[in-house]
């Protein structure tokens, strides 16, 4: 809940909704600021991965997956992939309409 993200029921305050900028350990030239909790996802799977949405100090979206206990490497990559081919989707449109 939206409550247990804001840190409210553990003795360890930390508050995921804001937060002085952190690089990320796959990306370090990345930093986040928050995570956009209305895009969070949690993926019908035997580890249950969660896709976590993060707003980059540029005001940029950055997506990663989460997965406990496993090697998600291949899941950034596709991840990466369909971002970029998103990105080209829009231009291809924005183009088509010129």
């Amino acid at each position: 809940t939206l409550d247990t993200l804001q840190g409210d029921y553990y003795p360890i305050k930390f508050n995921f909704l804001e937060f002085d900028p952190v690089s990320l350990p796959i990306d370090s030239e990345v930093k986040i600021k928050r995570i956009i909790t209305e895009k969070l996802k949690l993926f019908k799977s035997a580890k249950l991965p969660f896709l976590f949405v993060c707003e980059t100090i540029d005001d940029e979206e950055y997506s990663v997956i989460f997965k406990n206990e496993d090697n998600v490497t291949e899941d950034q990559l596709i991840l990466e992939i369909l971002t970029v081919m998103d990105k080209l989707k829009e231009i291809c449109q924005r183009n088509s309409r010129n």
